[in-house]
């Protein structure tokens, strides 16, 4: 939870305006791409205004509209009041505890 974190943290901030997948049609679907281009550049320097060392981890337009950034928490409140952002919610990192599989080699005879 962000509710009392202190320190540098890893926020994907999700935007106001739709994603590009939800558009119809190509045409529309570039426009949402444009739109959410600029929404995403009014809330990175938004981001940057209240902590100058705010980084863009990165940026989704087609299936969500939304960037991911190392803020400073403290910044956080004022960012989720910004109109143009929906939600913030914490990156999380997950680790697979053992990893196994099967490699399986066919001969080339199988394959056709």
């Amino acid at each position: 939870s962000l509710l009392g974190a202190t320190g540098r943290q890893r926020v994907i901030v999700r935007l106001t305006q739709p994603a590009a997948a939800q558009a119809d049609g190509p045409a529309a679907q570039g426009l949402a791409q444009q739109a959410a281009q600029v929404q995403q550049g009014a809330v990175v320097g938004a981001a940057r205004a209240l902590d100058a060392n705010a980084r863009v981890l990165g940026t989704l337009k087609i299936v969500l509209n939304a960037v991911m950034l190392d803020i400073d928490a403290a910044a956080l409140p004022a960012l989720a009041a910004n109109p143009n952002v929906a939600a913030i919610s914490l990156v999380r990192d997950y680790e697979l505890d053992s990893v196994s599989y099967t490699h399986l080699t066919l001969p080339t005879s199988d394959l056709v």
